[in-house]
């Protein structure tokens, strides 16, 4: 999320020097709502569990017990092969390895391999 907030930052301060209005006011009254905002959001997040859901989602389960999704992999852009490649990180050889694979919202994957 802050990666985000820093690219409308950016965005927003390229826009204010390079823009018709040269007002630094407008540019800092800009950044400290977007600032403010975010903050809010966090705070709301923390405050009503449900608003989070709704704004962050529940996580995907990509695999389960070794058996793919593919409704899931295709709305969470991930083919199979991402999936194997992060099951090779943690040691796992094969689909039937892997109970259970869901994307983070940092760009990981989590894997928890099955029980031998």
């Amino acid at each position: 999320m802050i990666f985000v907030l820093l690219l409308v930052v950016a965005e927003t301060t390229q826009h204010a020097f390079l823009g018709h209005d040269f007002s630094l006011t407008n540019w800092f009254l800009l950044i400290i709502l977007l600032f403010s905002l975010d903050i809010l959001l966090s705070y709301l997040k923390d405050w009503f569990p449900r608003l989070a859901l709704f704004l962050d989602s529940a996580p995907a389960v990509l695999i389960s017990k070794g058996t793919p999704d593919n409704r899931a992999m295709h709305k969470a852009r991930v083919n199979l092969d991402d999936i194997l490649v992060a099951a090779r990180q943690h040691g796992l050889e094969q689909l039937t390895q892997i109970k259970f694979a869901v994307p983070e919202a940092d760009g990981n994957m989590s894997i928890l391999p099955t029980e031998s």
